[in-house]
């Protein structure tokens, strides 16, 4: 049995709660934890999820540290905010507890931070369904035996998502660039002016309940290839977190959603992560 800690309870992590709770045979919800001034302090979480008691109380984000001191949970998955994802690192350091990181809109700098996870483990997913870490390895296989080819990388979220673009579409753009010599990303087009050599095109769309849609078009002047994923249904973000917290047990350091695929896969090759 594995203990979890459930941080960040928004359309997501809300989510992830449920599906934790009716897998009580392989984890157990020690906490869960909202926003500094969520409604859902104090709650139930089984009631807030519409679900029977759960018998764990909904803490807020300020007692957060507390609660991790006092249960010392084997994983924590976070859905909460860069800022906060590495204050709870520094405590799951102290505590050996492992994390899930769901949380998008990471700086550069703020990844190299949360890389410095020793001597705790920590799976990094900005998109953690499996599929579209299955699309940046078909990505990338792409993009070395299409070296002509154009690419250009659409991304649909909801109206309410914070980051543009995506963390996923900020990753397979930069990962597209770094197969070409003269690769660099361009985020949105305007302006006067024809394609130039090495364009990796990120473009944005923010409307409606979109769960989340990411589109690679690799074109040449003869034909064209299109990579799509589409989450139809927010349990894909669900099993793929639980997938992860069951994964990351009993090791240490720093990995994507692609590694943990790759080190399962046995007799074929693929390129590196």
């Amino acid at each position: 049995m594995i203990t979890v800690a459930m941080v960040g309870l928004g359309l997501t992590g809300c989510v992830v709660a449920r599906h934790l709770l009716k897998n009580s045979h392989r984890f157990e919800l020690v906490m869960a934890a909202a926003g500094p001034h969520s409604s859902k302090s104090g709650q139930d979480l089984g009631l807030l999820l519409g679900m029977e008691p759960a018998g764990v109380a909904v803490h807020s984000a300020h007692q957060t540290i507390e609660m991790l001191e006092k249960h010392k949970p084997d994983v924590l998955i976070d859905f909460t905010r860069p800022a906060n994802t590495l204050r709870l690192l520094r405590c799951c350091r102290s505590t050996n507890t492992k994390m899930v990181v769901g949380t998008t809109g990471f700086s550069p700098e703020q990844i190299e931070q949360l890389q410095d996870c020793t001597p705790t483990g920590v799976v990094f997913a900005p998109n953690i369904t499996m599929g579209v870490n299955v699309l940046m390895l078909l990505a990338r296989i792409a993009a070395q035996l299409l070296p002509n080819y154009d690419i250009e990388i659409t991304e649909r979220h909801h109206r309410y998502k914070r980051d543009a673009p995506s963390g996923t579409a900020a990753r397979l753009a930069n990962q597209m660039a770094a197969a070409r010599d003269s690769g660099y990303v361009l985020q949105g087009r305007s302006g006067l002016g024809s394609r130039k050599t090495g364009e990796v095109g990120v473009h944005s769309v923010r409307a409606g309940g979109i769960y989340g849609e990411h589109e690679l078009l690799l074109a040449s002047d003869t034909d064209e290839l299109t990579i799509t994923h589409r989450v139809i249904d927010r349990a894909a973000f669900a099993e793929g977190a639980l997938d992860a917290a069951e994964w990351i047990m009993g090791k240490t350091g720093f990995f994507n959603i692609e590694q943990m695929l790759l080190q399962r896969v046995n007799g074929m090759t693929l390129l590196p992560a």
